[in-house]
């Protein structure tokens, strides 16, 4: 039965929302560093094997797939007056580490894969991406957790064609750097 076989991974990501709410409305450090915790070895431990190929072939292609796709929004945001600041290494690798490995494994590697890996589940995840950063607009009126559905799609879409979390997780760090670059 597929209801039966959804069950747990539904049941996983209300516990995850509900940690998202939590950490969102009260702030606690503890259950910001649990989340990312949480993402990585629940699909490691229960979900179906996870797809992430390394080699520098793919690792080339997924960024200059990622720069491809992001650039007209740097040129948008030059063209705008933005002043674009340097992220340090640390942003780097506080990204890559908290955010884009764990979200993508979880999303993509767990869910995304769990449901289909169709575009129907792209679209699913995606809102259910989405959702999840929420807190952040509800709590502390952070309007761009709102904008994260198309670029979910996109990593979606990544993982779909290319069956390598490599690429939605490329992708999500050059969106987030991007991000943090004009804002």
């Amino acid at each position: 039965m597929p209801g039966r076989r959804l069950f747990f991974p539904i049941c996983s990501y209300l516990f995850l929302l509900a940690g998202t709410f939590v950490y969102g409305y009260r702030g606690y450090t503890l259950i910001g560093y649990l989340i990312p915790l949480y993402m990585l070895f629940l699909p490691v431990l229960k979900g179906p094997k996870l797809r992430f190929r390394i080699s520098i072939k793919d690792l080339w292609h997924a960024s200059a797939l990622s720069i491809l796709i992001l650039s007209p929004f740097f040129i948008i945001f030059i063209l705008l007056g933005g002043q674009p600041l340097i992220p340090g290494l640390s942003a780097f690798f506080f990204h890559l580490m908290l955010a884009s490995i764990p979200e993508e494994v979880y999303f993509r590697g767990y869910l995304q894969e769990l449901f289909g890996n169709t575009y129907t589940a792209v679209v699913l995840v995606s809102l259910m991406f989405s959702l999840a950063h929420s807190p952040r607009f509800i709590f502390s009126g952070d309007y761009s957790s709102l904008l994260t559905f198309f670029p979910s799609v996109v990593m979606g879409y990544l993982y779909m064609k290319t069956h390598n979390l490599l690429y939605p997780v490329v992708f999500h760090l050059f969106a987030n750097l991007l991000f943090i670059v004009f804002f």
